[in-house]
Order: C-alpha cells, then structure tokens, then sequence
C-alpha cells in the first residue's frame, strides 16, 4: 500500500484574502439591509401602556412580513403608524372586523359577551371613551388596547380610533431587555 501525501496546502494571497473577506462583508450587510426592510425590525418600546407584557424600554422585534400572508388575530401584539405622524404604537388587538366592542363599568364586551381574556390583559380599564356605546369594527380595521389600560392611549380615543390594516407595521415578535436576553411573546 502506498502512502498519500497530502503536501502542503498552497496558501492564498494577500489581496485574494482581501477581497474575499470584502466580499463576505458586502454578502451580510446585503442580507442584514434585506432582513431589516422586508422581515423584521427593531425598535424600542416607549412608555408604560403595555405593562407587564412589555416594559419601558424593552427591545422589541417586529415581523413586517406575516400580515402580508394572514390577517391579525384577536390579542396579537403589533405595531402601528398613529395617523399623520411617523411615530409606532405598541398595543394589543382586542377586536378584529366584524366585532362588536363595547366597555361597560370597566368590561370589556366582545359581540355581546364578557371576554375574560380581554379583561385578563386590560386591567383597571375605567376610561371606556368611544367604546362606552358599542361599536361595530369596520372592514380591514381592528380596535386596539394598551394592557396598562391606566396609561394607554388607544382605539378608546378618537385621536387613535381604530386602526387599520395599512397602517400596521408588525406583529411584535420578540421582546427583551438586551439582544442577549429575548423571548416570544
């Protein structure tokens, strides 16, 4: 039998080592652009209104590409643009089109029924604005709820009202103190 020498192998060159290090640069920044654009995007949260879920400050990731696909669902977590103006609200769907909302002695009533789970995460809900009379959610629109309902601005004000399906960002994905430390929500 004989034996195989494998030899040395040849290194590369400088300027090959360079421009491959330069092209494996260009590759992830084209990829990392293409990801924040069209997938997800990173933001953080401003105010108290979704306590406890999401805390002041709290980094947060957003999937811009899901509703693109599927309509938001009841208790979904997302983002949005408020009307003229560039600044996103965190807030949770309580309504989807087609409910009726409305909030009674601090309820919250989902097409004529108590919705536990809505009351579950919208505590001390005293201020029932626009909700007071029920209220029939329209095509592509949804009614929205800080879960700190105490320090939320949301559907319940006629500055926010509902919120359409165009003016959605995202759903929110991830939430986390750090980049280290994230989890669904």
């Amino acid at each position: 039998m004989k034996a195989v020498s494998l030899g040395k192998q040849k290194k590369k060159s400088l300027p090959w080592r360079i421009v491959s290090g330069l092209a494996n640069t260009a590759l992830l920044i084209i990829l990392a652009l293409f990801v924040y654009l069209f997938l997800a995007f990173p933001m953080q949260m401003k105010g108290h209104s979704m306590e406890p879920a999401v805390a002041e400050k709290s980094l947060l990731l957003l999937n811009k590409i899901q509703y693109r696909f599927v309509s938001p669902k009841q208790f979904d977590v997302i983002a949005f643009q408020i009307k003229d103006s560039d600044e996103l609200q965190i807030k949770r769907i309580i309504a989807c089109p087609g409910d009726r909302i409305n909030i009674k002695e601090g309820m919250i009533y989902i097409n004529g029924t108590l919705c536990e789970q809505a009351n579950e995460y919208s505590k001390d809900l005293i201020y029932a604005g626009t909700a007071s009379d029920e209220l029939t959610v329209g095509e592509n629109e949804y009614f929205v709820l800080g879960d700190n309902a105490v320090y939320s601005e949301d559907s319940r004000s006629e500055d926010i009202g509902m919120v359409s399906k165009d003016q959605i960002v995202g759903k929110v994905w991830f939430v986390g103190e750090s980049f280290l430390s994230f989890h669904l929500l």
